[in-house]
């Protein structure tokens, strides 16, 4: 009975210690809208954790998004992403990027920050308020350039190449999209990115 008692007590202190793990991880967004096919990669091991051990997500209206997911959009697809400042991210078809750093406290405007990294693809950015609060800290960076942001909305289509985009997030998009029958033109489309 005794065994029992600690075996049990044991198993409860590390079920509880993975959900606090997974917990520290905590949305930075969720998907508005969608049309077609859209995936969300990471290569975190604690966001890993808290979507339930998956590196590639197949997203839908209303999927959280995560610091470090890579967002792909399929061929015919697009996408709208609310960020929790009130951003809104549009992406156009065949479009990728990366949510590189993310933080907003209504009480703590200073530390709020937003960061992005864009690769091939047409966007479309509605600032929140980390602008309004932390301009300094919004940046979009592309395959050329940083872009800094002071309050506005913009629209990119950027085409070519360039290494912006996480390598490793860009295999797992690979095999979810050769697992779902997407076209192989879109593993192209993610690696030049």
């Amino acid at each position: 009975m005794k065994r029992f008692s600690i075996l049990s007590l044991l198993l409860i202190l590390v079920f509880c210690a993975s959900v606090a793990h997974a917990a520290r991880v905590k949305p930075v967004g969720l998907m508005q809208t969608y049309t077609g096919v859209v995936y969300a990669a990471t290569t975190d091991p604690d966001t890993i954790a808290r979507v339930r051990d998956k590196e590639v997500r197949k997203l839908k209206r209303t999927s959280d998004i995560f610091v470090t997911d890579t967002l792909v959009t399929g061929p015919d697809s697009s996408a709208q992403f609310l960020f929790n400042d009130g951003t809104i991210l549009t992406m156009g078809a065949d479009s990728v990027i990366k949510v590189d750093e993310f933080f907003f406290k209504d009480n703590d405007p200073d530390a709020n920050a937003f960061k992005i990294t864009v690769g091939t693809g047409v966007y479309r950015v509605l600032t929140g308020q980390i602008v309004d609060e932390n301009p300094d800290k919004f940046e979009i960076v592309t395959p050329l350039a940083h872009i800094g942001i002071r309050g506005t909305g913009l629209g990119m289509n950027i085409e070519g190449t360039g290494d912006s985009i996480d390598n490793a997030a860009n295999q797992a998009l690979y095999k979810a999209f050769m697992d779902e029958r997407v076209d192989g033109e879109m593993w192209s489309l993610i690696h030049e990115a």
